[in-house]
């Protein structure tokens, strides 16, 4: 497995999910403008978040999608997902883009840690079994830089691709925290078939 921070693939994520995406405005100068929110005295709640996953080049085969249909896509949030998804692919990237907001402290730090584990194909994908949140390093807690009052950006963006192959089987692990330091986090696994 091999995984990398690609700025292409970032973007052609950010293009995919623009249903994911806040509207972008522009301020007097035609700038893009960020938009901040004014940071509470507390903040209870779990920032939220919503992870689009992409693989350009193959077909989903469980949960199936329309017949046809080139590639696999799905969005996954906060918890486990409805996984695991079962894709072929002769080889491709397989693209992870986290949007996260908290409308109380914003969000400081995404976390998207992959685990991959390969099986010859002679007997199609085996099982694996990834980090899992107990060995994900300890949140980072509240951020001592951010107090009340500050104005800060509601949004946050992270990502990652990992290469993968037919056999892979790839579990990935997200969290999210905010200022405040409280998480959300999800998980979701992707087998790689065989065969079409």
């Amino acid at each position: 497995m091999t995984w990398t921070r690609s700025r292409t693939m970032v973007a052609a994520l950010l293009a995919a999910a623009g249903g994911l995406l806040p509207a972008c405005e522009t301020g007097a100068n035609g700038q893009p403008q960020i938009e901040t929110i004014t940071v509470a005295a507390q903040d209870t709640t779990p920032p939220q978040f919503a992870a689009f996953v992409s693989i350009a080049n193959g077909s989903q085969r469980t949960p199936p999608t329309t017949a046809g249909v080139t590639g696999f896509s799905t969005t996954v949030g906060p918890g486990p997902s409805p996984g695991p998804f079962t894709v072929f692919t002769p080889g491709d990237d397989l693209a992870i883009l986290v949007n996260a907001s908290d409308d109380e402290s914003g969000i400081q730090k995404i976390e998207v840690l992959p685990n991959e584990g390969h099986s010859s194909c002679g007997g199609g994908p085996g099982t694996t079994s990834g980090p899992g949140l107990g060995s994900l390093p300890a949140a980072p807690g509240r951020n001592a830089g951010v107090a009340t009052g500050d104005e800060v950006p509601r949004w946050g963006f992270g990502g990652e691709t990992v290469a993968v192959r037919p056999g892979d089987i790839v579990e990935v692990t997200m969290r999210v925290t905010d200022n405040f330091g409280n998480v959300s986090t999800g998980s979701f696994r992707v087998d790689l078939a065989c065969n079409p």
